[in-house]
């Protein structure tokens, strides 16, 4: 990048948002989208993902659209621009009447919104869909871009829809944004959204403030107490994630029965509970926040002194971006899991809940009588939910069985290969369940690792690393491997190409197209499975 450019986009993050310098992601990724490159930025958490597309925002002609998943997020991104005074944004959501909606869309088309804020239900709806392509955005970003992978394929199949929006609109350029990607989403999320030749940019996601650690139990009532004392040990606030809303009202009382100020937030909640709740901690009113993983996302509390998992996490992509949320200040912080193997087996029931061939078949059924149908008509037809219809719908996307349109419209284009295409959904479901029963394997190998376990994670995400020195393994000396290899890729007769993320000794983790396993190196050579030097 030349001197005057880097100074150009200087002066403009100073301007805009009043920041003295930019990083080097930022530079990179803003010098790919104000040329007109789709780009997918993965940074930790408070690296400054936002300014990105802001200030990209700022630049460029035309609105900018960004896809941002909770309406609660997205009323404080609009509010933090507008009080930045950089730039007029607006939030169009589902608690706003129809007429407002679409008054702030043609304020939009006519130059005088800058930032749109959006979820994908709402992008959904026909007439949103058609006011956004008469504003003509220049740049859609999609925040929080996990979520493609880790909600759309279970309760929010429009994200899976997002690549047919991104087209109807006539591609604008796209920006990925997420603070973390393993191998398998960062794929799924250039795939979905139909990125042209993504750039990637990435940084290094250790946060050397947080030391983290895991405490195994195998009696609940050992684990519980374990709670309160840790709890009572840690400077505050602090966030206590659980794996369900039951867990979560229980904890809550747990703690406030022990005089400790707790409160609860979970998506079963009224709306209003939830905001009064993150409103009480956002505020330091409450010093301890339990909660399901529908808390978190775009939350900037600088403060959290420690983040406490009671329950093991579906991924360790989803157990970095939690983690995560502490000391964004740069202060000491901890994160530590309390692990009991038995709660792996609730996850492995949820990673199993995939779509059923006889639904997909249902679908194929309907459509071969019909030719195209609206998905609204298709779910009436086959006695489903128009949720589930989504997804069998945007998997028959996929295996280009199926034509799907932003107005949600399916049309079967092949209708000789039905059999073959019911066959390419099927396996690719099978894929996908495989993929997310090994992340849980993954998260298995983390509690239970005896090495250092930042370089585990770091590992996971394909960044090399050596030991840490503060987690728990390192403190009491367990984490002394050397520093990590770069990720190397080795052919396995079996299981296809894969990508070597971790090494102990002769056994490595390998990430193939359906999940991770671990193969021993020796083993694999002998029985002629691998290269004999692959290791």
């Amino acid at each position: 990048m030349d001197e005057l450019l880097e100074k150009a986009l200087d002066d403009a993050g100073r301007d805009v948002l009043g920041l003295e310098r930019l990083s080097r992601p930022q530079r990179q990724a803003l010098t790919a989208v104000l040329n007109r490159r789709d780009t997918l930025v993965v940074l930790a958490t408070g690296a400054g993902k936002s300014a990105i597309y802001q200030i990209a925002g700022a630049l460029l002609p035309g609105p900018t659209l960004v896809i941002s998943p909770l309406i609660a997020l997205q009323k404080d991104q609009a509010d933090a621009l507008v009080e930045a005074d950089a730039g007029d944004a607006v939030a169009v959501n589902s608690t706003l009447p129809p007429a407002t909606k679409l008054e702030m869309l043609e304020s939009a088309a006519q130059g005088e919104i800058e930032f749109i804020f959006l979820a994908p239900e709402q992008l959904a709806d026909q007439r949103t869909l058609a006011s956004v392509r008469k504003a003509a955005p220049s740049l859609v970003v999609v925040d929080e871009a996990h979520c493609l992978s880790d909600w759309g394929h279970d309760f929010r199949p429009d994200y899976l829809m997002l690549g047919a929006m991104i087209e109807a609109l006539g591609h604008p350029t796209v920006l990925a944004l997420t603070a973390t990607a393993a191998g398998p989403v960062r794929d799924e999320i250039i795939v979905r959204l139909g990125m042209t030749d993504p750039e990637f940019v990435t940084d290094t996601l250790v946060r050397p403030n947080i030391a983290i650690a895991v405490e195994r139990f195998d009696d609940e009532d050992a684990k519980r107490r374990r709670l309160i004392e840790s709890v009572q040990d840690s400077p505050t606030p602090g966030i206590v994630y659980v794996g369900t809303r039951r867990r979560a009202e229980e904890l809550t009382q747990l703690l406030l029965e022990a005089e400790i100020s707790a409160t609860t937030y979970h998506a079963g909640l009224p709306a209003r509970a939830r905001r009064l709740a993150q409103d009480a901690f956002m505020a330091d009113e409450a010093d301890v926040m339990v909660a399901t993983k529908a808390f978190g996302l775009g939350i900037n509390k600088p403060n959290v002194r420690f983040v406490l998992h009671y329950e093991v996490s579906e991924s360790l992509d989803q157990y970095f971006q939690e983690l995560g949320r502490a000391g964004r200040d740069g202060e000491p912080s901890t994160a530590t899991l309390l692990y009991s193997p038995s709660d792996l087996g609730r996850q492995r029931f949820f990673s199993s809940g995939r779509l059923r061939e006889g639904d997909i078949a249902a679908v194929l059924v309907q459509l071969s009588r019909q030719q195209s149908m609206r998905v609204a008509q298709l779910a009436e037809a086959c006695g489903m939910t128009p949720r589930k219809v989504t997804r069998i719908i945007a998997g028959l996307n996929d295996t280009g069985l199926v034509e799907v349109t932003a107005s949600r419209m399916a049309r079967l284009v092949a209708r000789s290969q039905v059999n073959e295409g019911l066959e390419d959904v099927v396996r690719e479901q099978e894929r996908l369940e495989a993929l997310a029963q090994s992340r849980v394997d993954m998260v298995r190998a983390y509690a239970e690792t005896r090495d250092c376990r930042w370089q585990f994670l770091l590992s996971y995400f394909g960044e090399p690393a050596g030991p840490c020195g503060r987690c728990d393994n390192c403190v009491e000396g367990l984490g002394t491997s050397e520093t990590a290899a770069s990720p190397r890729t080795i052919r396995h007769a079996i299981f296809g190409e894969g990508i070597v993320i971790r090494q102990e000794g002769g056994r490595v983790v390998m990430q193939f197209e359906d999940g991770y396993r671990t193969i021993d190196l020796t083993t694999a050579a002998e029985n002629g499975l691998i290269e004999a030097d692959a290791g």
